[in-house]
This record gives C-alpha cells, sequence and structure tokens, in this order.
C-alpha cells in the first residue's frame, strides 16, 4: 500500500490519535476496499466508532465489511501494538491493516470482539522474520526527540509574554518530557512533546483594561447568566450519559466506554466549574472601590480562562455537540454567554 494512499484519514493524523490512545481507548472503523490489498481506515477521539464507521462507508461508497469499536496502543504491552475492540470479526482484513499502521509506526494488531468470538493478531512480515531470528528493532534514540523538545522550550518565553498564566503548564509539560527522555520512554516523552506543541499553539485571549465603577447589578445579572450556562451544559452531558448508558450498559464493551467518557469529558469539562460564579458574588458585594475592582479583575480573568478552554478544546465540545445519540448544543451557549460576559464585567 503506498504511503500517500488515501486509506481514511490523514498519516499525520493517525500516528498523533495512535499517541493520543495510549491514555485512553479511541473510537474507530474500518474496512475492506474493492481489491484485495485495500483497507479503509479512520480514528476519532471524540465520536463513537458507529458514527465512524458511517461516515467512512459514505467518504468511501466501494468499502464493505465495515467494523466500529475502539482502538488503543498499550505502551505496558507492547508499544509496537496496537489492539481494536470491535463489534464483531471481518475475515482478511488484518494484513491490510498492518500495511496502514505502519505508516504510523506500529507493526501489530489484536483484534478483540463484543459478539464473543475468539481474539485474533496480526504481525508485520518484516517484524515477523525479526522475531523468528531473535532480533528487535531498536526504539528510536533520545537524540531524535531532543531536539524537537529543544525548539519547543525556546518557544516558551514568548508565549509568557503573551500570557504569563500558562508559566506553571507549560514549564510542567516541558520538564515531564525531558524526564521521560531521560528515562528513555520515547513514546511517553512524545506524547508529552506533542501535548506541549498543542499547548503553545493555543491562542491566547487578550485581556482589557476594567473599571471598578460598574455597577454591583451587572455582576449579579452576570453571575446568574454564568450559572444558567453551567447548569444546561451539566445537565446536558448528564443527558448525553442516560442516552449512551441504555445503549451500551450490559454490553463487553459497557465499562471501557464508561471510564471514556467520565475522563474525556466528564472530567475535562470540570475547568468550566462554578468559581466564575463565586468571583462575580465577591465583586457584587465587595465593600470598596479597590477591593471591587481586584475582584473583578479575578472574574475577567477566569472568563479568559475559560474562553482559552473553549479555544484549546473546541474539538471536543464539538464532538459531543455532533454526538448521535441526543441533540445538544454546548459549545454554541458557552460561547455566547462568555462573550456577553467578557462586555459586560468590567
Amino acid at each position: 500500500m503506498a504511503a500517500d494512499l488515501n486509506f481514511g484519514m490523514d498519516k499525520a493524523e493517525l500516528k498523533q490519535l495512535l499517541a493520543k490512545s495510549k491514555k485512553e481507548p479511541l473510537g474507530c472503523a474500518f474496512g475492506k476496499g474493492k481489491d484485495a490489498k485495500t483497507a479503509y481506515l479512520r480514528l476519532d477521539k471524540i465520536k463513537q466508532g458507529k458514527k465512524i464507521e458511517a461516515e467512512l462507508s459514505k467518504d468511501f461508497p466501494d468499502m464493505k465489511d465495515g467494523r466500529w469499536g475502539t482502538a488503543q496502543v498499550d505502551t505496558d504491552i507492547d508499544p509496537k501494538l496496537v489492539t481494536f475492540l470491535m463489534n464483531k470479526p471481518a475475515a482478511g482484513i488484518g494484513k491490510r491493516l498492518i500495511k496502514i499502521l505502519k505508516l504510523a509506526g506500529y507493526t501489530k494488531l489484536r483484534f478483540q470482539y463484543e459478539d464473543g468470538s475468539p481474539p485474533e493478531e496480526e504481525l508485520d512480515e518484516e517484524e515477523e522474520g525479526l522475531e523468528a531470528t531473535g532480533e528487535s528493532e531498536e526504539l528510536p534514540p533520545a537524540d531524535s526527540l531532543k531536539p524537537r523538545l529543544t525548539a519547543l522550550v525556546q518557544r516558551i518565553p514568548a508565549a509568557l509574554q503573551a500570557d504569563p498564566t500558562r508559566k506553571a503548564s507549560l514549564l510542567e509539560l516541558a520538564k515531564q518530557g525531558q524526564g521521560l527522555i531521560a528515562a528513555n520512554d520515547y513514546p511517553g516523552a512524545l506524547h508529552a512533546i506533542e501535548d506541549l506543541e498543542v499547548a503553545l499553539d493555543a491562542p491566547v485571549i487578550k485581556k482589557e483594561p476594567i473599571s471598578a465603577n460598574t455597577g454591583a447589578v451587572a455582576y449579579g445579572k452576570s453571575r446568574l447568566a454564568w450559572l444558567a450556562a453551567h447548569g444546561q451544559m451539566m445537565a446536558s452531558v448528564a443527558k448525553l450519559r442516560a442516552s449512551i448508558t441504555d445503549t451500551y450498559e450490559g454490553s463487553p464493551a459497557w465499562s471501557k466506554i464508561d471510564s471514556s467518557f467520565s475522563e474525556r469529558i466528564e472530567k475535562r469539562l470540570e475547568t468550566l466549574d462554578e468559581s466564575l460564579a463565586d468571583l462575580l458574588d465577591d465583586a457584587m458585594n465587595a465593600a470598596d472601590a479597590e477591593k471591587r475592582a481586584a475582584k473583578v479583575q479575578a472574574a475577567r480573568d477566569k472568563i479568559a480562562e475559560y474562553k482559552n478552554f473553549l479555544s484549546s478544546e473546541k474539538a471536543l465540545l464539538e464532538g459531543i455537540d455532533s454526538n448521535p445519540f441526543v441533540e445538544i448544543s454546548i459549545l454554541p451557549t458557552l460561547t455566547k454567554t462568555l462573550d456577553t460576559l467578557s462586555a459586560a464585567v468590567r
């Protein structure tokens, strides 16, 4: 299979998503092409496998034997192994998928099935030859990752000039990458480096000067507006969880789906908490102009933090809104509310 062949997603995206799957399983789908060597594969960090399979089938009308489920790389077992937990078997697709996975640096796959079929494994032919002779391919040397990390570290001062509040998080990612390289944990180091790249590329929300003379009524209304938006978000997430539970509870994959929902959605949305409402309440009840100005600035900083979260997690929120289970609209509601609060809280 040629490296530039369209197999369902960009090669760089495949590599990035498989790296992310080391933390948690990702939704995936695959199917056979019209000839004996072609296959299609797609992963997504938000969408469920069934929805991915429907989209893949639509994009590639010649696809047959479509299957859906999750994919994950477990470095504790083998950093070159991709495990697919799928709805049912598709005979003869293993070797086709290996050719795709090899483009991202993975040479082994394991199929596990929700319908109780026995698991299967596939190994790249070159890797199989190495195992037969007792040889193994070395992991990439630390020197291949150090220059990339160093270049990112050199960007941190400029990023902190634009937004000093990110200092702790950026330095922690850099430190983590350096430590993992020193420990020869190259897959882990690569993941930390990719996280640092994403953090550095995230847009900065510029802060505007505030006034200490705005009336307390405006802060009270803003507080209620945020509580309403936050409550709507929590209700939407609960509605989505209930629908997913009704669909999958009792299936072999339920424990992973439940855990993934908690980690990928509920815990990440904890950033959008009610602390802004507390700050606005403090601003509303501040005894003098100086104290009120300090509370207002803290509230504006919190609004900026929330807006940065919406920007950096846009794909997550869009994926939640476009879920195939229930109709919800979290991202537009939060965006509109925070834009309104940015103008009102001064």
